[in-house]
């Protein structure tokens, strides 16, 4: 099995409930389009639009999260996600 870099992700809903896991990638509705973020990422700031947020767990499940819209940033290999609930 290769080792791949993890990332930490958290979830803060704007009701104060928090998911934290760590992933190996992740794809985001941006306002532009779809985009990914992996390990290799330097530092992102963006807008999401509404959509399905799609990861990869570090024990390769995918997971899948409906939005209505929000805010990321990673900064550090730590993804923080801000959306509306």
């Amino acid at each position: 099995m290769l080792y791949m870099k993890v990332l930490k992700l958290n979830i803060i809903y704007t009701n104060r409930r928090m998911y934290n896991t760590n992933i190996i990638n992740i794809t985001l509705p941006g306002k532009e389009g779809p985009f990914t973020i992996t390990s290799n990422h330097n530092y992102v700031v963006a807008t999401l639009s509404s959509g399905e947020i799609r990861y990869i767990s570090e024990d390769g499940e995918e997971a899948k999260i409906y939005i209505k819209g929000g805010f990321v940033e990673l900064k550090n290999r730590v993804i923080s996600i801000c959306i509306d609930d």
